[in-house]
């Protein structure tokens, strides 16, 4: 490349350098691409070609209008590299975006530093922790926005399907002397009465509690203590299965307590009831249902003499049982067991314990 010569005829000089001063090089060349990427311009310029065809100057551009102008000069682009803090629009007006909306990541902080955000952190794809953990002191963690046809969830998942100790949970904890209960909260908006929760009473015994309200202690529905005894304030249904006490009794602890059926047969085809009253024909009557075991207990007591009038009656007895089919209920003679008391007409109840 030749050299400049500038109008005082001083050659090797830049354009626009005048005077003589003997520090000046005898020489001074355009840098190459390479030069210019890597901050190497010792007696080198950066000429407009240069610049346009690089895609990463690794140097500080001084301003288009000189020093002191607040212009920048346009680059393709400009790493910025520095130890210690570096205050980004620290004033606080408009907007500071690091990044480009490109593919890459931008990454802030180093391998072993933290980065720290004060006030409000907003990511508008997520925010992932790809290892450790997303800790709040200090704060909810909330996920509350309106998405129709979608569900808003709460995910824990581990994936592994290798170990029997891969396990996932969620954990709510208070502090034990503070007196606080840890909980759960179902709420359907605006609708106070559907509201449900459950958790651990701290104050009473820490029993677990399903509560019919906003805290825990308050319109219990359901407690369960820690040695395993469950309370129902109301009432306990199993609409499929049974309800087994399996080395205990079902106790009726208060007057007026009873078993309760809720469909009780009233004729002799009793279809599955376990309950009912039937009237004696001739001193004797089938009931067909469906309840009935070879091992069944059946209880049987007059209900009412009904037509019988001035009649004799008879001793109440059991007869045939036909598992899963039918039983069949005797008024026999006093005289003789074997004879059927025929005028006793009698209104019989009856009831199948198994």
């Amino acid at each position: 490349m030749g050299l400049f010569t500038n109008p005082l005829g001083h050659a090797g000089y830049p354009p626009g350098v005048t005077g003589t001063p003997t520090t000046l090089p005898s020489a001074v060349r355009a840098a190459t691409a390479a030069e210019a990427a890597a901050g190497v311009l010792t007696d080198c310029y950066i000429s407009p070609a240069t610049a346009d065809s690089a895609t990463a100057l690794d140097f500080a551009s001084p301003p288009v209008l000189g020093f002191g102008s607040t212009t920048p000069r346009p680059v393709h682009a400009t790493t910025l590299e520095a130890t210690g803090t570096v205050d980004i629009n620290d004033s606080g007006a408009g907007v500071t975006t690091i990044g480009t909306g490109g593919t890459g990541a931008v990454n802030i902080g180093n391998a072993t530093g933290n980065t720290a955000v004060t006030g409000s952190l907003t990511a508008s794809a997520g925010l992932v922790a790809t290892t450790g953990g997303v800790t709040v002191n200090g704060g909810d963690i909330i996920n509350s926005h309106s998405d129709a046809g979608t569900d808003v969830t709460i995910e824990v998942t581990n994936s592994d399907n290798t170990n029997g100790a891969s396990r996932a949970g969620v954990e709510v904890a208070v502090g034990g002397a503070s007196g606080g209960d840890p909980y759960l909260s179902f709420q359907i908006s605006g609708v106070g009465a559907s509201t449900m929760t459950m958790g651990l009473d701290n104050s009473a015994s820490d029993l677990f509690v399903i509560s019919n309200s906003g805290a825990i202690g308050t319109s219990n529905a359901l407690t369960l203590s820690q040695a395993g005894a469950l309370t129902a304030t109301t009432s306990i249904t199993a609409t499929l299965g049974d309800i087994t006490a399996t080395n205990g009794n079902i106790v009726r602890g208060t007057a007026g307590n009873k078993d309760m059926y809720s469909s009780v047969a009233s004729t002799a085809t009793a279809v599955n009831n376990s309950a009912g009253t039937v009237t004696l024909v001739g001193g004797t009557e089938t009931v067909t249902t469906t309840a009935v075991t070879a091992a069944s207990q059946i209880r049987l007591y007059r209900q009412g003499i009904g037509a019988t009038g001035a009649a004799a009656l008879g001793i109440l007895t059991l007869g045939t049982i036909v598992a899963g089919t039918s039983f069949v209920i005797n008024s026999v003679q006093a005289a003789d067991a074997t004879a059927l008391q025929a005028s006793d007409v009698s209104v019989i109840g009856w009831e199948i314990v198994n």
